[in-house]
């Protein structure tokens, strides 16, 4: 796979901005006394509240790469869209702030800056095509939020084949394990998060994950690092209840312009409004699903299960599975024993694979979705051509 020198701009699309505030008053100081330390107002969050985050890799006037690349005028014209749209825009630490019941939300355009250092000028491997640590100073210096998205933007769970700098500058695809592995796992981790603090002066406390695909020793690896929230590029509605290491967004790309219009549907409708079912965020480990999350399996025709019997009375008629680049899939329910299940029948063309899997059981919604990896083995490829013999 070429790995190309993006950086990602965020746009956090909020659904609701209502603030409200409950504070104590302060005693009036009695005579002779001392006066009492004042009482610190602390907001009342709103935990009903769902953000949406869209993700632009490259703008450009002339698109070449059109699953990385938009140009200007078409990002301009989704802009207004939202706008028009009375859609709030937030920034993402205010998005921290909210999950972690300090703050609520408010208005005003923002995006975040997702960096990956090899892409910057300069770097041994990634040749600099982005932007320089001049460019990244100024934009700091204009409030733009700067965050970590790896050294190199490669596959960081362990076995996978990466490209590796070796000395004199030459290229080589390997595949690492073991202590090699960990050492540069912790590079594209921890070393860009250094190296982005010490140029920059800053902060960094947000992970994007390349390809959106990790596994539980990759977040282990970024929680210890001192990551508070890891991203995906699944795009889902983001609830206060959501895993921080799991927040997904809406990919937008030139080839695929239906991300955009379905993740401005999902402003619109996901609030639910007055009635709608309270949502209810489960692990996959809790139900036991198939392939489990984070894992990788050989086969692109997967089955995929999990089981639901723990959840309580589950409404067969609710019950809904999606699979990245299948959609909604016909999966069948048994509701004798809870298990939903789904024999893939396309061959899965990515190298992970996230399910989204939702129900309802009696006034709230269930939702639970789990990533796994599919090795190179089982990834569907063009088939080989018979070899000529020799005469």
């Amino acid at each position: 796979m070429r790995t190309q020198l993006l950086f990602y701009p965020l746009l956090f699309a909020v659904l609701t901005s209502s603030i409200a505030f409950a504070a104590k008053p302060t005693p009036a100081p009695k005579a002779a006394t001392a006066t009492p330390a004042p009482t610190v107002s602390k907001p009342v969050v709103d935990q009903t509240a769902q953000t949406i985050i869209y993700c632009y890799h490259r703008l450009v006037d002339k698109v070449r790469y059109p699953g990385t690349e938009i140009t200007p005028a078409v990002f301009e014209a989704q802009m207004k869209e939202l706008k028009d749209r009375g859609s709030t825009v937030i920034s993402l630490q205010d998005l921290l702030a909210w999950k972690k019941g300090e703050k609520n939300i408010k208005f005003g355009y923002t995006f975040t800056m997702f960096i990956y250092t090899e892409g910057v000028a300069g770097a041994s491997l990634g040749g600099g095509q982005a932007c320089t640590w001049e460019m990244l100073a100024d934009m700091r210096d204009n409030g733009i939020d700067i965050e970590a998205h790896s050294a190199t933007h490669q596959d960081l769970r362990e076995g996978h084949t990466i490209m590796v700098a070796e000395p004199g500058g030459k290229r080589t695809k390997k595949k690492l394990t073991g202590a090699e592995y960990e050492q540069w796992v912790q590079n594209e981790v921890v070393g860009c998060k250094q190296l982005l603090e010490q140029r920059l002066g800053i902060r960094i406390n947000c992970f994007a994950v390349p390809f959106g695909t990790y596994n539980e020793h990759v977040k282990e690896i970024a929680r210890n690092a001192g990551y508070e929230a890891m991203f995906t590029v699944y795009g889902q509605p983001i609830r206060y209840t959501s895993p921080m290491d799991a927040l997904g967004r809406y990919a937008i790309e030139a080839n695929k312009p239906k991300v955009f219009e379905d993740a401005v549907k999902m402003i619109a409708t996901s609030s639910g409004g007055p009635g709608a079912p309270a949502i209810a965020e489960v692990g996959a480990a809790n139900l036991s699903t198939e392939p489990a999350d984070g894992t990788t399996v050989r086969s692109a025709l997967p089955l995929i299960k999990a089981n639901l019997s723990g959840i309580g009375q589950i409404d067969p008629a609710s019950v809904q599975l999606r699979v990245s680049g299948l959609g909604v899939v016909p999966a069948s329910f048994d509701p004798k024993t809870g298990v939903v299940s789904y024999q893939v029948t396309q061959k899965l063309r990515e190298k992970s694979c996230t399910v989204i899997l939702s129900a309802k059981s009696g006034d709230k919604k269930v939702e639970t979705r789990w990533t796994f990896g599919i090795g190179e083995t089982g990834a569907a490829a063009a088939p080989t051509p018979a070899a000529t013999p020799k005469k």
